[in-house]
């Protein structure tokens, strides 16, 4: 061994005391003091509402154990200090290969829907590479204009990641709470996938409604004609949404139940339909706004129309009208339809629809509505109408815009409010083919 010089010795000293001691005690002073001086939980909000573009109130913020962070109480506002969501009960753990978020509680109100679902794919763009866990005990939807308590989903449970091409993906599922399919509990499941070109930037959400019901209001800001359905309605089915820059399309397949029939004639409309019932939704599909194709089946029992609409369906999209039924001579008398079935088919090529009335309920093929087993309205005879060459007949979409906006007995289609708002989704009609 070889003797080291005194001044060596104590140099040595002075470093391993530095190193062993110091350092680590002003690391701990450090940490201690960022964790338990005033102000943290504002600077941790401030850092949080930076990152989600908005401002987020913490109720508090600590470290239960490693790698673990929690909050009893949550609210991210908008930049005008709306509240967006309100969470309870907010976890995060660092798992390693991924990072868990858990929440008791998450409240979110219908009208903000769309502005937090425009902020969403911009939070998970910066989620990193590795997964992310979701699991919310009860997510509360509060409807305005609704009848009945919130709508709340249990057990919400998801994962957020990337997939083959490093594009975002993201799943999620929960059980809509007290609601009973006629197999078991119903299902909710959303999922997105977004490209990670952007040459060929596009985004990807598919949701599903399995043995139950989706309140229709949910998704009148993501679905055209989702809003004109009443307070009530409910949907149950599927909906893919395609998103592209200046390309943005919507189909649906499913079923529309509790729709108020009021609600989906035009406002300010002459004419008058009252009561509940079903859309069976064959297809549903948008594009930029636009119908492309609507094609379902209507139902309804224990209706009433205003005899403005039944001269309406005869005079411009002519229907057949049976003499054995008496109707009033006011035209906004209201006459019972004990039953409303018919299926239809709408798209740039026009407008078909037929009777769907049991036979047994109306005594004849083809009825529309019927009242005390008699037919009052038939399909029309199509067969008498003449089609082009190799197609088949459809009615111009001006007879749909007629029959709903022009006043009885007008032939011309009027320049009114009603007449614009029905018209202006419409598909535009094909054009005659050139040879």
């Amino acid at each position: 061994m070889f003797a080291l010089h005194e001044t060596t010795r104590k140099q040595i000293a002075r470093g391993a005391f530095i190193a062993l001691c110091v350092i680590p005690t002003f690391g701990m002073a450090a940490w201690i003091g960022g964790r338990y001086l005033p102000g943290r939980t504002e600077r941790v909000a401030r850092a949080l509402g930076a990152r989600l573009d908005g401002l987020v109130e913490l109720a508090d913020w600590r470290s239960p154990r490693p790698f673990t962070v929690r909050t009893s109480g949550l609210t991210l506002n908008d930049r005008a200090g709306r509240p967006l969501v309100v969470a309870e009960g907010v976890e995060s753990r660092d798992l390693g290969s991924r990072r868990a978020l858990v929440a008791e509680r998450v409240a979110v109100g219908e009208p903000q829907l769309p502005t937090l679902c425009a902020s969403v794919p911009r939070w998970l763009a910066g989620v990193p590479q590795h997964e992310l866990d979701l699991h919310v005990a009860q997510l509360a939807l509060s409807l305005s204009g609704a009848r009945g308590s919130d709508f709340v989903v249990a057990q919400v449970r998801g994962k957020v990641g990337r997939n083959g091409s490093g594009g975002l993906r993201m799943a999620l599922a929960g059980r809509p709470d007290g609601r009973r399919g006629p197999s078991g509990p119903g299902v909710l499941r959303l999922a997105a996938e977004a490209s990670a070109d952007h040459a060929d930037e596009h985004f990807v959400v598919t949701l599903e409604v399995v043995e139950t019901t989706l309140p229709a209001a949910c998704l009148k800001a993501f679905v055209p004609g989702f809003g004109k359905l009443g307070p009530d309605a409910a949907f149950c089915g599927s909906i893919c949404w395609s998103l592209k820059p200046g390309d943005s399309r919507v189909s649906a397949t499913g079923t529309l139940e509790q729709v108020d029939f009021a609600e989906v004639l035009p406002a300010g409309s002459q004419h008058r339909l009252e009561g509940t019932g079903t859309i069976q939704i064959k297809q549903w599909a948008w594009r930029n706004g636009k119908i492309e194709r609507l094609a379902g089946a209507v139902n309804g029992a224990g209706c009433k129309a205003s005899r403005s609409l039944l001269d309406a369906a005869v005079s411009a999209l002519f229907c057949q009208q049976a003499s054995r039924v008496p109707l009033a001579d006011d035209p906004a008398a209201m006459q019972p339809l004990e039953l409303l079935a018919f299926r239809f088919e709408l798209d740039r090529r026009g407008l078909k629809f037929f009777g769907e009335c049991p036979i047994e309920a109306s005594g004849v093929a083809g009825c529309i509505a019927a009242f005390e087993k008699q037919p009052l309205l038939i399909e029309p005879p199509y067969e008498s109408f003449v089609a082009g060459e190799g197609s088949e007949f459809r009615f111009h979409v001006a007879h749909l815009v007629q029959a709903l906006a022009a006043p009885t007995g007008r032939i011309a289609l009027p320049a009114s409010a009603e007449a614009i708002e029905i018209a202006e989704p419409l598909p535009l009609p094909e054009g005659p083919r050139r040879r």
